[in-house]
């Protein structure tokens, strides 16, 4: 990992709040795609790709990752759906 993405002690984060500071990233350093991030970070582009994926969820759904009540797997699925198909999700 490079020095600048090292962190100095590992704290726990949320799934969505990881999205978030990952979509950050990218979006402070406009030269940067995902394959340049996953190399320095160590992870692959399908791993980052994956947690970027999370910011397309609705805010009841993200609510309900963070809260473990969503394993990520289902969420990486539901977050390829449109809103209204998410939203119904919630409903089942």
């Amino acid at each position: 990992m490079t020095p600048e993405f090292q962190p100095i002690v590992k704290i726990p984060t949320k799934p969505i709040d990881y999205a978030k500071q990952l979509a950050k990233i990218l979006e402070r350093n406009p030269h940067m795609d995902v394959a340049e991030l996953a190399r320095r970070i160590e992870k692959s582009k399908d791993w980052i790709t994956d947690r970027l994926s999370l910011l397309q969820l609705i805010p009841e759904l993200q609510k309900k990752v963070d809260n473990l009540e969503i394993d990520l797997q289902n969420a990486f699925a539901l977050a390829k759906l449109p809103e209204a198909e998410q939203q119904r999700a919630i409903l089942k």
